[in-house]
């Protein structure tokens, strides 16, 4: 099965948000995604400039209109003084027309595995169809100061001290918290639960998906994209 196919990518704007494999997941996404439509990748806060697409800066929509007639996959920003692409206000109220699928990272981790949003995250567009909340196994078993973006935050969701260990039990908290990674969603959600190297870490996220309320899948992102398993309703479906 695809990740979009597992996830119930829909058609109009997906938001990416939380830790651990943001960009990979956005990249796989395209990918499968650009099988069956136009895919315009985007930020409402930065990412780095991906390489092996075609990258406008503040380009007019009319303009990402007519380069998807030679591109299946394109991404817009404004570009930034340290080379990254940042988000291009005056493209936002245009994304659900431009293109069949748009993708947007909507909040930033600093590659740390997990993370709780600051009180400006997550920047949702008005029109998100799906949310996506992502998070790293590679964060069980380190300190909450070491793992989380945003420590003190992410330790006060939990009611412990940043010198805590991180557990599967956490994860799925804060993921699921309404000040956490569901912060702000009005709208359908779901998990990806990322860098499922080994059955110590596959372990741990079948903890993690059985309590989590929305469909949740394990992945290993990294190089070859792969999906481990998918969880609805508490059950591991593969």
């Amino acid at each position: 099965m695809l990740l979009s196919e597992a996830l119930q990518i829909p058609n109009g704007i997906t938001a990416v948000v939380g830790g651990g494999g943001k960009t990979s997941l956005i990249d796989a996404l395209a990918r499968e995604l650009s099988a069956r439509g136009k895919v315009l990748i985007y930020t409402t806060t930065h990412i780095m400039r991906p390489r092996e697409h075609l990258t406008m800066i503040e380009p007019l929509p009319a303009h990402i209109r007519a380069a998807f007639a030679q591109q299946q996959v394109i991404v817009a920003g404004m570009e930034c003084a340290d080379g990254r692409l940042g988000a291009f206000p005056p493209l936002e109220r245009h994304l659900s027309s431009l293109a069949d699928y748009v993708l947007v990272e909507a909040d930033g981790a600093k590659r740390l595995p997990v993370k709780a949003p600051a009180a400006h995250e997550p920047v949702l567009p008005a029109d998100t169809r799906l949310v996506i909340a992502v998070a790293g196994l590679d964060a069980l078993g380190r300190r909450i100061a070491d793992a989380a973006f945003r420590a003190p935050l992410y330790a006060s969701l939990l009611r412990k001290s940043i010198d805590s260990v991180i557990t599967a039990d956490d994860i799925a908290t804060v993921l699921m918290h309404p000040q956490g990674q569901m912060k702000n969603v009005k709208c359908a959600a779901a998990y990806v639960l990322n860098k499922a190297d080994d059955q110590q870490r596959q372990t741990a996220a079948a903890v993690i998906a059985a309590r989590l309320d929305a469909p949740a899948a394990v992945t290993v992102l990294a190089g070859q994209p792969r999906l481990i398993s998918l969880w609805r309703d508490s059950k591991c479906l593969f």
